[in-house]
């Protein structure tokens, strides 16, 4: 997906569409995917399609939060399990103390969203 597609996704009518293809049942996407191409850009509501397929694989690892995150096929592959980021983070806590985490460097997720519900958290103040 190219970045004005995703920023589609963002907008008001993806997330309807979004929203649309959450909601249906696996079994009936077919026809609500027909509907919705009446109604919206094909390249949205493939884009949405994925992006609802990759959430489904992604609820495994990241729960009821999987709906509310975007999803490459790569990040969802190589996330970890939200209960492996917090045996992680646990431990290095445990042994160290207190830990300086570039969240930038922690793949999909997982790990950041653990360590930002759990700890304070402050960004960084680095430019590029």
């Amino acid at each position: 997906m190219d970045l004005e597609t995703f920023r589609a996704l963002l907008a008001d009518e993806g997330q309807q569409v979004l929203a649309a293809l959450q909601a249906d049942d696996p079994v009936g996407e077919a026809a609500t995917v027909a509907g919705l191409l009446r109604e919206h850009p094909a390249a949205l509501v493939s884009a949405a399609r994925e992006q609802v397929r990759l959430r489904r694989r992604a609820a495994a690892k990241y729960g009821e939060y999987a709906a509310r995150l975007y999803f490459t096929p790569d990040s969802v592959e190589l996330s970890s399990h939200f209960a492996v980021s917090e045996y992680k983070l646990d431990r290095v806590l445990h042994e160290v103390g207190v830990v300086l985490i570039d969240a930038m460097c922690l793949g999909s997720g997982a790990d950041a969203l653990v360590l930002g519900w759990s700890h304070h958290t402050t960004p960084s103040t680095r430019t590029r």
